[in-house]
């Protein structure tokens, strides 16, 4: 028996809500309206034959079969893309990104040579200072998350942080009191950015007091301020995701065994209708993928 295949468009109304357990979200990202989102999602169920969606304390949640039949409509898609990509050509096609500059420099830059070899048509334009400007690109990855109408965020990871320093400064810092007597080195990028992750947060969360955590020197930019750690110039609070291929080098050491749970979080950021544009979902898939790679 021959059997009726859903509508591409039922399928990717699915997707949507399902990736947000919210036909409200689904609606605004679709740009349809909520009573659409609903029609589409019921004429779904009813080809199908079965219920994908259920209502608990008034949230939405996915059935079993909903959560079955989820990863597989999103490989379906993805590779509908993938191939319409490839059978159009992409030539031409430039993706252009924003990326804070340390984030760039540490950890996106030395994984830029798999893409290449993976994408080699895709060309990128990575711009490293940017503040509200969302429009002038087609994804942004930063650490603040947009507050922005028709935009998508979401967290592509979070790393922990804890105090480096040059192999040769580690030996003044053999205990956490001896943090009064070094010099400390701080990365503000943003005045006014109260949860960014400080010297004060970090030691109050690691449970360490007494430390006089304002003393030091203070730069504009995480990497300038890891660059001041890797000479010497004092002991840094680094975010393992920038530090760690500067610790397997033998260049930065971690002096302390020390944890604290002070993470900070990076987020991908982007219109709703960008992620259609040519090589834009390629590029965040494959961000993705190297993040599951990675120890943060």
């Amino acid at each position: 028996m021959k059997i009726r295949q859903p509508s591409l468009n039922a399928l990717k109304v699915f997707e949507v809500a399902a990736r947000h357990l919210s036909f409200t979200a689904a609606a605004r990202e679709l740009h349809v309206t909520n009573a659409a989102v609903s029609h589409q999602i019921k004429q779904l169920e009813a080809s199908l034959g079965v219920s994908l969606f259920k209502r608990r304390n008034n949230q939405l949640e996915l059935t079993v079969v909903g959560e079955t039949y989820l990863p597989k409509v999103q490989e379906a898609f993805r590779t509908l893309r993938e191939s319409t990509e490839q059978l159009i050509g992409l030539s031409s096609v430039t993706v252009r990104i924003a990326v804070r500059q340390a984030l760039c420099d540490r950890w996106l830059i030395p994984r830029l040579s798999r893409f290449y070899e993976a994408h080699p048509r895709i060309h990128l334009e990575i711009k490293t200072e940017f503040e509200h400007d969302y429009l002038l690109y087609d994804f942004i990855v930063d650490y603040r998350p947009a507050n922005a109408p028709d935009y998508v965020v979401q967290q592509l990871f979070s790393t922990s942080l804890y105090p480096v320093c040059s192999p040769g400064y580690a030996s003044r810092v053999n205990g956490t009191e001896d943090l009064n007597q070094v010099a400390l080195l701080h990365d503000r990028p943003l005045q006014g950015m109260p949860d960014y992750p400080d010297w004060q947060r970090w030691l109050q969360a690691a449970g360490v007091g007494n430390i006089a955590n304002s003393r030091g020197t203070t730069f504009s930019s995480s990497l300038m301020c890891l660059r001041a750690a890797e000479e010497g110039i004092g002991v840094a609070l680094g975010q393992h995701a920038l530090v760690a291929p500067a610790v397997e080098a033998g260049r930065l050491v971690a002096p302390l065994k020390l944890s604290a749970p002070v993470r900070m979080p990076y987020y991908l950021i982007h219109p709703t209708a960008a992620i259609e544009k040519p090589g834009v979902h390629t590029l965040i898939h494959w961000l993705r993928a190297e993040v599951g790679r990675g120890d943060f």
